[in-house]
């Protein structure tokens, strides 16, 4: 028996299912890890020919799901490096983390951008490195076609209420 033995850090089991954008590891009966490098969506886009998923993302279902596998632990800690992604699923990431017991600390180890800059916030620790970029802004959003006032009026409404759910 080795007595200044680490913990082996083992990943989460995910069976057969292809590598994911993040990486969530036990390390010891306390702590856990997590390793966020993609963008973040509600759900991961698939290959229309093959079905199969296309690497790159966090999916908000997939990675709330794995989250249940280390939520009771004392230290977790995220370290994020994203462009950002879609507004609701990056605050309901930010708000499982937020609502573990244990203390949360997230680290960014490039960029975390838009939808990733709130889940940034949501350690009770938080900690840039000397070359990290953090980039928060306002709703934004990509308009096409033919819109009257109305329709436009009604997005003025939306984007006020994303703002707020931002702040």
């Amino acid at each position: 028996v080795m007595k200044n033995k680490q913990p082996q850090k083992r990943p989460v089991d995910s069976g057969n299912k292809p590598v994911k954008a993040y990486n969530m590891v036990v390390s010891g009966e306390t702590s856990a890890e997590i390793n966020m490098y993609g963008d973040v969506v509600a759900t991961v886009p698939k290959d229309w020919r093959t079905g199969e998923r296309i690497a790159g993302y966090i999916g908000l279902d997939e990675f709330l799901e794995d989250l249940e596998e280390i939520k009771d632990k004392d230290n977790i800690t995220v370290h994020i490096n994203s462009d950002g992604g879609d507004l609701y699923a990056g605050l309901a990431i930010y708000n499982r983390l937020k609502a573990l017991t244990g203390t949360v600390t997230t680290i960014n180890d490039g960029l975390a951008a838009s939808a990733a800059s709130l889940i940034f916030q949501a350690g009770d620790i938080r900690k840039m490195n000397a070359g990290s970029n953090l980039m928060a802004h306002g709703v934004s959003g990509f308009l096409f076609g033919y819109y009257n006032i109305d329709d436009l009026e009604e997005l003025a409404v939306q984007f006020r209420a994303h703002n707020k759910a931002i702040v």
